[in-house]
């Protein structure tokens, strides 16, 4: 038996946790955003056509990078600004130069974690298959180093 506190309760009174479940089941149940089911909202919630993004950053000495983002866009100008310091503060990875994407959140976590063990060469081989000019893809949203853009 799982006793435990009902804290609707103000005697400090310690209840079954059978006694609270069925208590609770006569009371109305709560909106969750606007949706009676939570297993409906669960699933709605689920079913968000979110897009995530694996990405690489690189300095000018060519120091990579490997992150992962749902908003690819905020996350590089993060980077671009110094904003959080750490390993593209300190090593100057402001440049965009590949990045993928999916609907999957688990699957971008996923690929970012096995680019981390690859072979420095393989990640350089990966970017000049797409991007062999180490173009910054970030310029083409407007987005640039703001060293480059002063003066």
């Amino acid at each position: 038996m799982f006793e435990v506190q009902d804290p609707d309760d103000r005697t400090g009174v310690v209840r079954d946790r059978r006694a609270l479940r069925s208590a609770s089941a006569r009371t109305p149940s709560v909106i969750l955003n606007s949706i009676q089911d939570p297993v409906e909202y669960r699933d709605s919630a689920m079913a968000s056509n979110r897009t995530y993004f694996t990405y690489m950053m690189a300095s000018p000495s060519r120091v990579i990078y490997i992150g992962v983002t749902g908003d690819l866009e905020r996350r590089v100008w993060q980077h671009k600004n110094a904003l959080s310091p750490g390993f593209t503060t300190r090593y100057g990875c402001a440049k965009l130069v590949w990045f993928d994407e999916t609907s999957e959140v688990h699957e971008a976590i996923r690929e970012e974690k096995h680019l981390k063990q690859w072979r420095r060469q393989w990640k350089i081989d990966l970017i000049e298959r797409d991007n062999p000019q180490w173009r910054d893809l970030a310029s083409e949203w407007g987005l640039t180093d703001p060293e480059a853009s002063s003066g």
